[in-house]
């Protein structure tokens, strides 16, 4: 029997297949869950759909224990370091598992793939770098050389999204030295990719997106979220529906701000091939969308130039997203239930963040030289998404050192 528990997740938004995982959490004998989410930016590259107030709100109305943000270092981040992110935030609570979402839960199968990642053996590396070299995107090329070398894998465990973050996560509990238990549960909507809201099964949020754009109205979603999820919605007009298109302005001033100073190299996963189309193409920018598509190639991911334009944005330094490993430095509370508090004493060793105002002392005690780095990205990450709502809505929330921690009662 499992009793304190994780999930790593973007609720972006809260649908009915989240539900579905807490629902079985509980069903097998958690007691508390603990979630790491991200805040306003998610991993593919894009502001949230939602603000992480109201997505944290959204968590603790179905069901979780405890919400702590996952820093935008690591949620604006590739597979590899948003999982690492997140299961070390989630092994300084002290949790006995963690559960996740896959497109195969044979956990041998992803456990076998996922130690042969970690050893990155000279045959696999070897045969990594020819596919590169010949133009394959880095998940292609990766794919390649783990079907060459494990010939017993089914290629549809490397290409499902959440596969994908599975064994990341995988290795990220080997890298940290973790002994928090995998949980994987079958993921049971139609993908990760899918536009289409579905009547009488779970919908990705993926589609809640899709159809929102489409239609903008929370009765268009009403099949494919918790009624308390939709409720919250009406609630709240003017808090979501944020897309990349309302950053527009904002990428292309720091884009062009960034090519005035030499330095667009300085931030994220910017290479200097990059860096130069970017420079060759800005002159014909008209928003990001269209400008993230003249630059996409087969080597190079839509989702990863987006990373890299929002990593840009947000002046996250090259240095916090290369091959180093950063644990997390602090757990910055967002919300939680009020049953959930007492769980708060058990977690040592690393600063808890529980009042902003009080945040930049507690950090003065972290043993992480990078702690102030990453909380200060955060602050900025928070200021421009409410300066996006207001300026696109007229919807005020409140700013880091005023919005305070959501709590449930229940």
């Amino acid at each position: 029997m499992i009793k304190f528990t994780g999930i790593i997740a973007e609720y972006n938004p809260f649908h009915n297949g989240h539900k579905y995982q807490i629902d079985y959490l509980r069903s097998q004998g958690a007691g508390i869950i603990a979630v790491a989410m991200s805040g306003n930016f998610v991993q593919r590259g894009a502001p949230a759909w939602a603000d992480k107030y109201l997505r944290t709100r959204m968590a603790l109305s179905q069901g979780a224990d405890l919400v702590f943000e996952l820093p935008s270092v690591y949620a604006l981040s590739s597979a590899e370091h948003f999982a690492y992110g997140g299961v070390s935030l989630l092994d300084t609570l002290q949790l006995d598992s963690f559960c996740f979402g896959c497109e195969t839960p044979s956990l041998s199968l992803l456990q076998s793939a996922a130690d042969f990642l970690v050893q990155e053996p000279p045959i696999y590396r070897r045969i990594l770098q020819d596919h590169l070299k010949k133009g394959a995107s880095y998940p292609a090329a990766r794919e390649a050389a783990l079907c060459h070398c494990l010939p017993e894998l089914n290629r549809d465990l490397l290409t499902g999204a959440n596969n994908i973050l599975a064994l990341e996560y995988l290795k990220a509990l080997k890298k940290t030295g973790s002994s928090m238990t995998p949980l994987p549960i079958m993921r049971r909507d139609a993908g990760y990719h899918s536009t289409a809201i579905s009547s009488d099964g779970f919908s990705s949020a993926s589609a809640v997106r899709s159809s929102y754009k489409k239609n903008p109205s929370p009765e268009s979603l009403v099949h494919a979220l918790p009624p308390e999820v939709l409720s919250l919605l009406k609630g709240c007009p003017g808090r979501f529906g944020t897309d990349i298109s309302d950053f527009d302005s904002l990428l292309y001033f720091a884009l062009r701000q960034a090519i005035r100073h030499g330095n667009l190299t300085n931030y994220g996963d910017i290479t200097e091939d990059l860096a130069n189309r970017i420079e060759k193409c800005l002159s014909g920018y008209q928003s990001a969308e269209t400008f993230i598509l003249s630059l996409k190639r087969k080597n190079i991911t839509y989702s990863r130039i987006c990373r890299c334009l929002f990593q840009l944005l947000l002046e996250i330094p090259s240095d916090y997203t290369g091959t180093k490993t950063y644990p997390v430095p602090y757990l910055r509370l967002l919300g939680m239930r009020r049953s959930g508090s007492s769980y708060l004493r058990h977690i040592t060793g690393i600063p808890v963040i529980t009042k902003t105002a009080n945040a930049w002392n507690v950090l003065d005690d972290s043993p992480y030289p990078y702690a102030k780095d990453f909380l200060a990205i955060d602050f900025f990450a928070a200021d421009l998404y409410r300066h996006i709502l207001l300026t696109k809505t007229g919807t005020v929330i409140p700013d880091e050192y005023h919005a305070g921690i959501v709590i449930l009662d229940q």
